[in-house]
């Protein structure tokens, strides 16, 4: 549990240190989409991973605060699915990769459920 508290508490301090660049405002020329997505796929599972802990916990607490970046994801999605976005070189450059990380970031659930 220490170590999913650490990761978590490093996923928030990276994530604002992150929005501080303003990287989500920066051309897609300057972006990467695939590690963007993994971005908005990480979002995405602290959702789940509230239902998955007691709420009383510091795991839950950080969990909830990661959700409140929601709209990172959603803006990181609504960027990349640009046509203009998409014709940029880096799009290009890791097209095949990009693909994927899109598919499962617009369906999380598809790919992060517990079996």
């Amino acid at each position: 549990m220490d170590l999913l508290i650490e990761v978590l508490n490093t996923a928030l301090l990276s994530l604002e240190l992150s929005l501080a660049t303003g990287f989500l405002e920066k051309p897609a020329s300057m972006r990467l989409s695939f590690r963007e997505f993994g971005l908005s796929i990480g979002l995405k599972a602290a959702e789940r991973l509230l239902s998955l802990i007691e709420s009383n916990s510091e795991v839950y607490t950080l969990a909830k605060s990661l959700t409140g970046y929601k709209w990172i994801a959603e803006k990181i999605e609504g960027f990349w699915l640009n046509p203009s976005s998409m014709k940029s070189s880096s799009w290009w450059a890791h097209k095949d990769i990009s693909m994927v990380m899109l598919a499962t970031s617009l369906m999380p659930d598809e790919f992060l459920g517990v079996y």
